[in-house]
């Protein structure tokens, strides 16, 4: 969870999708309120945003704004968070991908430099 840190940036969608499945996975409110150096209010006010995200209808799934292509070949390796996918793209494993092309490594590069420009870091 290191793209979640205190800073003056504004919040991004997938930033309260991932609190959201941190608190449901069971961390209780009070342990992300301190690891974000916020107060436990803040953070149910996090939740309760990411919840109406949730329901209406907007995606908090970061792999929701790349083309139909580059998610499937993400989720075939069972790439499903942006570290996920930076690493891999480090590393070189997308380049053994059969159906990841040039223009999606490409989409993935944009697509991972807005995930860091966006994202609570």
């Amino acid at each position: 969870m290191t793209e979640l840190k205190k800073t003056r940036l504004m919040w991004t969608d997938a930033a309260y999708a991932e609190v959201l499945r941190e608190h449901r996975s069971g961390a209780r409110q009070c342990d992300i309120a301190r690891r974000l150096s916020k107060s436990p209010e803040r953070v149910r006010q996090i939740i309760a945003k990411a919840i109406r995200i949730e329901n209406a209808g907007v995606s908090t799934d970061p792999l929701d704004t790349l083309s139909k292509r580059t998610r499937n070949c993400l989720e075939t390796l069972g790439l499903s968070t942006v570290d996920n996918v930076r690493s891999a793209m480090s590393e070189g494993i997308l380049d053994r991908v059969k159906n990841l092309g040039a223009g999606s490594k490409n989409e993935l590069q944009g697509w991972l430099d807005l995930q860091s420009k966006g994202s609570i870091i």
